[in-house]
């Protein structure tokens, strides 16, 4: 099972943030996967979406976003609601 911040946890951190100027970037950091592990800053364009995550092997996180809406069909044995910040 995928292992993340909750919605409710994130809300947590936000309010910790208040003291930071509004004009501080946000972004997200990820492992460049070269020798040194370089974290790579990846932009965020503050749109929400709710999706739905399986298992996969051909992920490095091993993990997919699948496919259709979060709101098409229930979840399926071994997925799980989550929601994408891009």
């Amino acid at each position: 099972m995928l292992k993340s911040i909750t919605l409710g946890d994130l809300r947590e951190l936000l309010v910790d943030a208040t003291d930071l100027p509004d004009g501080v970037l946000v972004v997200v950091t990820a492992d460049y996967g070269d020798y040194h592990h370089t974290p790579q800053a990846l932009p965020l364009t503050g749109e929400l979406e709710l999706r739905t995550v399986q298992e996969s092997g051909y992920s490095q996180s091993g993990y997919e976003i699948v496919r259709h809406s979060y709101e098409d069909d229930e979840q399926e044995e071994g997925q799980q609601a989550v929601l994408l910040l891009r």
